[in-house]
């Protein structure tokens, strides 16, 4: 793949940046929000396109209860024996961008000679509002605590906007940045009790209510997904199928 081909087509050669950086960044050490009592919002279930200008995905984001998703996420990877040389897009805005990497989609064949996935990752995802701002919480599949319990070892916690019908876009909590107001909370560790966790949560999102609208608690780039167009759904299929098994 050239160089030209992954800048300006948004990485063809995906890869899942986004919460793979997040974890090493910006992670909390509480979910935000009770899975519990958060409620489905029909708009974000189904295939999403990730992109920007150097990266991009695949997310399911499907029904799992009245109140959360499972989504899933995959990386689309050139096959090995693929080859994009003679792809050399120019753009003249987002809109261009996100066409085209419709339409590489729709004409590339999923396997070896042409898209392909080769990793994947799981998370449960809900919903909660605090200070007026909608937050999204990505809590990782397959952590576990001291005493053997499933539960994970940090969170994802994401503001979210709609955009419109077909685009969301989503701002990493940054842990409060420079706020004092962040400096004491506690980190509960893998051998805290549920109660613990729970107060922890607790206090974590009382700071989170009152400084929801400072965007200085917030990374500064922006995560924009794009609701894949129905034609694409066996496509995405057949990628996601490269690393998930769900026969």
């Amino acid at each position: 793949m050239t160089p030209r081909l992954r800048s300006a087509a948004g990485a063809l050669m995906m890869l899942l940046i986004i919460p793979i950086f997040a974890g090493l960044l910006a992670c909390m050490p509480v979910p935000v929000g009770d899975p519990e009592k958060s409620r489905l919002d029909p708009f974000f279930s189904g295939i999403w396109l990730l992109a920007s200008e150097d990266q991009a995905a695949l997310y399911f984001l499907q029904p799992y209860d009245k109140r959360t998703w499972l989504m899933v996420g995959v990386d689309l990877a050139e096959g090995p024996d693929a080859d994009f040389s003679d792809e050399e897009p120019e753009f003249d805005d987002e809109a261009d961008r996100v066409a085209y990497l419709f339409d590489f989609l729709r004409k590339t064949p999923v396997g070896p000679e042409g898209v392909t996935s080769t990793s994947t990752a799981i998370f449960k995802v809900w919903r909660t509002k605090l200070g007026g701002v909608s937050f999204m919480t990505w809590e990782p599949v397959g952590g576990f605590d001291a005493a053997g319990r499933p539960r994970p070892e940090y969170w994802w916690v994401w503001k979210v906007e709609k955009i419109n019908e077909d685009r969301f876009e989503l701002y990493l909590c940054c842990d409060g940045g420079e706020l004092e107001a962040f400096d004491d909370l506690p980190e509960p560790g893998t051998d805290a009790t549920a109660k613990e966790m729970d107060k922890a949560r607790r206090a974590w999102e009382r700071v989170l209510r009152k400084h929801a609208g400072n965007p200085d608690i917030y990374a500064e780039e922006t995560s924009i997904f794009y609701r894949l167009p129905a034609d694409l759904t066996a496509k995405a299929s057949a990628l996601f199928q490269q690393t998930v098994e769900f026969e």
